[in-house]
């Protein structure tokens, strides 16, 4: 059977979210749809353990980390779909996933990329899911806070296209390589990823390249993914030391020369200096961080059941949690007569499929209840509330 999408993970010394990820994306396997995992050395025996338990999976392991953007190159060299998807490994995905992408794409020929709604661990939108070109104004804006205090002006929230509603589909100027679809002619017209960028920027260069190859960029919130923001980047000086080079590289490459110099002058002296900031702040919060984290008991959690009748869970499957620790099994509604600090709502993909699970932390993140999530085979629990803190991840063994 023709193969209609090729999905390409890069994966990177994240196992237990590559398993995560891989649950929810197979979770209705469909014969038109291949998945392609290109591991850049992460020596935790990724690609051993994805091979032996998911065999119908092409896996690529690199002798040295070759960078994102080198890496989905691999995938994409391999792939035999009309549309490539480019997915972290660090997200859930509905089971509906790929029909919906297969079907968006299709009725829309002339979309040479699309993007969807991402959200974090809290259901909180992530603004990094519809951009537009990152001009000099725009990241200043960015970095300095105007877009935080303007957050719906197309002047002052140009960089993450604040005037855009995010529940509205629309046409759009950069997508995140966390989760972009690529149509095949695109990439063939456009050769696919520049490869001078490590890691950082090759998301923006491609976007920016597709749009001047004649293609649209199309944002489309009715595919929603969780991102568990923070995991894939822990954004302390070094990130900002090597994001400001990709920015370098990419506006030499899309930018004129005219004022070239002043131009680099101000980037690199205005990031140098976000860059001084955040590595003080980054030692001050890890000093703090390992403090809390000493100290931190485990929260007691309560299983998250689709309905009263459902069938109960052994206690004895989360090894890492103490029985007094677990309260029982609750509806959403019921969880409701908890105050919501008091407890921490587990939601399992072994009695939960994506799709629900995703509605239900949508409900109880309203309500500001926090959920941490369990995968398939109950081996981890993954706890991440924040777009900028790793998330904390539990082996049940």
């Amino acid at each position: 059977m023709q193969v209609d999408l090729s999905v390409v993970i890069v994966t990177y010394r994240c196992l237990p979210f590559t398993e995560l990820c891989l649950q929810t994306l197979l979770w209705h396997k469909c014969s038109n749809v291949e998945v392609i995992i290109i591991d850049n050395n992460s020596e935790d025996g990724s690609g051993e353990t994805i091979r032996e338990k998911y065999p119908e999976i092409t896996v690529i392991e690199n002798q040295e980390n070759r960078g994102f953007g080198a890496a989905c190159n691999q995938g994409i060299a391999l792939a035999k779909g009309r549309y490539y998807v480019m997915l972290n490994p660090d997200t859930i995905v509905p089971e509906n996933f790929t029909s919906e992408i297969i079907r968006f794409m299709q009725s829309h020929p002339g979309c040479g990329a699309m993007g969807g709604m991402m959200v974090d661990g809290c259901h909180r939108f992530l603004p990094e899911s519809k951009r537009g070109i990152p001009t000099l104004f725009r990241a200043f804006c960015k970095f300095s806070g105007l877009s935080a205090l303007f957050p719906e002006s197309s002047l002052w929230a140009g960089y993450y296209l604040g005037h855009l509603p995010f529940n509205k589909q629309h046409e759009i100027e950069i997508l995140t390589g966390a989760f972009m679809v690529l149509n095949a002619e695109a990439i063939k017209t456009t050769g696919g990823f520049d490869e001078r960028f490590f890691m950082y920027g090759e998301d923006i260069d491609l976007s920016s390249r597709i749009i001047k190859a004649g293609y649209k960029i199309l944002y489309n919130p009715e595919i929603k993914i969780l991102h568990f923001k923070g995991e894939s980047t822990i954004k302390d000086r070094k990130y900002v030391s090597t994001f400001y080079l990709a920015m370098e590289l990419f506006y030499n490459i899309h930018f004129n020369k005219k004022g070239k110099s002043l131009r680099f002058m101000l980037v690199k002296t205005f990031i140098l200096t976000i860059s001084f900031f955040s590595g003080i702040k980054h030692k001050l919060l890890s000093d703090s961080e390992r403090i809390i984290t000493s100290k931190t008991k485990s929260p007691r959690m309560v299983w998250i059941v689709e309905n009263s009748e459902q069938e109960q869970i052994n206690y004895n499957i989360i090894k890492n949690v103490t029985p007094e620790k677990i309260i029982g099994f609750k509806t959403v509604e019921e969880i409701f007569s908890f105050p919501r600090h008091s407890v921490c709502c587990l939601l399992s993909l072994a009695h939960l499929s994506p799709s629900i699970a995703l509605e239900k932390l949508r409900t109880l993140s309203e309500k500001g209840y926090k959920c941490a999530w369990m995968d398939k085979n109950n081996q981890w629990i993954y706890m991440g509330w924040s777009s900028t803190k790793r998330t904390l991840v539990i082996k049940n063994s």
